[in-house]
């Protein structure tokens, strides 16, 4: 099975790397400056941190 990286056209055996813009690359155009990466890194890892680290809010201590 050969197929073609989405960046150079070239064809790779089966060493091809999936990016997260869900295109494959050959081994050199695997970098993200190379093939100019359209997937958006900062709004998916601040969504994540939101999610990973929730607001904590803490409830009034009733005085007795």
């Amino acid at each position: 099975m050969s197929s073609k990286c989405s960046n150079c056209n070239k064809k790779t055996g089966s060493i091809l790397i999936e990016c997260k813009c869900k295109n494959m690359y050959c081994i050199k155009c695997s970098k993200l400056d190379v093939h100019k990466c359209t997937f958006d890194y900062k709004t998916n890892y601040s969504a994540k941190l939101k999610v990973d680290n929730p607001i904590v809010v803490s409830e009034k201590i009733i005085k007795i």
